[in-house]
């Protein structure tokens, strides 16, 4: 704009649900009856974002008021996209059943297994039981897999909550181990929680135990 040229608003209008409860009132006649309805402040428009986030946001499960109509100049009603307002409840719901729907198919697929990322890489062992009970040494190739994919939730996130590369060391055979131990001396040195210097100590835990496998073939 140049200057001293008037600014125009730029309307638009937007749904939010309000929270709702039930008092008791008197009618004219003098009889009680119930009024359920939202018992906030008058003027949404008045509060502080603060107190919409507490008072409404957080109580009804929503992330922001629903947009009706695209913002347009001299706007003078709403265009409710019900397509709009459709998806965004499916997405709320979706939103807050998620972590009980994942908890479900965990357990149906994984039963007995223990859903905290850390004690399900802590179970990831190159030597392990098959189905008969029998002990079975993997190849490093394939508890690397294993070890990986166990780890891959938390792969991008900026710090690891537990020093996983120190995990991965202690979980191949003892064969293994002391092999990868004399040919990467510091493997066994503390490595910080950021997750670049970890995914790059367990590269190097990696090439070690492959090396250490051709060496005692």
């Amino acid at each position: 704009l140049e200057p001293n040229e008037p600014i125009a608003p730029l309307a638009f209008v937007f749904y939010i649900k309000l929270p709702q409860s039930t008092t008791v009132q008197v009618n004219g006649q003098g009889n009680n009856y119930q009024l359920t309805t939202f018992h906030g402040d008058a003027e949404i428009r008045e509060m502080e974002m603060e107190a919409i986030q507490a008072t409404i946001l957080d109580i009804t499960h929503q992330d922001g008021p629903y947009i009706l109509s695209a913002p347009g100049f001299a706007q003078q009603g709403a265009v409710a996209g019900s397509v709009e307002i459709s998806n965004r409840i499916k997405e709320q719901i979706l939103s807050k059943g998620k972590e009980v729907i994942c908890d479900a198919i965990f357990k149906s697929l994984c039963p007995g297994h223990p859903a905290n990322l850390h004690s399900i890489v802590k179970t990831i062992y190159q030597l392990v039981k098959d189905s008969n009970g029998n002990r079975e040494l993997l190849s490093i190739k394939q508890y690397d897999a294993n070890f990986m994919a166990a780890l891959q939730p938390c792969i991008f996130y900026k710090e690891f909550k537990a020093d996983y590369a120190h995990v991965y060391l202690l979980h191949p055979s003892p064969k293994c181990q002391l092999m990868v131990k004399e040919i990467f001396p510091g493997c066994q040195n503390p490595t910080p929680l950021d997750s670049r210097a970890q995914r790059k100590k367990l590269q190097q835990l990696k090439l070690a135990s492959t090396t250490a496998v051709v060496a005692f073939k």
